[in-house]
């Protein structure tokens, strides 16, 4: 979630959100923390 607010401005919203997602549907971290999810259940239950 990126909102515009306290020191951040419209345009530095967009560049941030374009800059993390690198044309995937979800933003690099997210998609980071769901790998490492998945690598840790297939651990725990697989």
């Amino acid at each position: 979630y990126v909102s515009v607010g306290h020191k951040i401005s419209l345009e530095t919203a967009i560049r941030v959100t374009l800059e993390t997602t690198r044309g995937g549907p979800l933003p690099e971290p997210i998609l980071r923390a769901h790998r490492l999810a998945t690598e840790a259940a297939r651990g725990a239950f697989g």
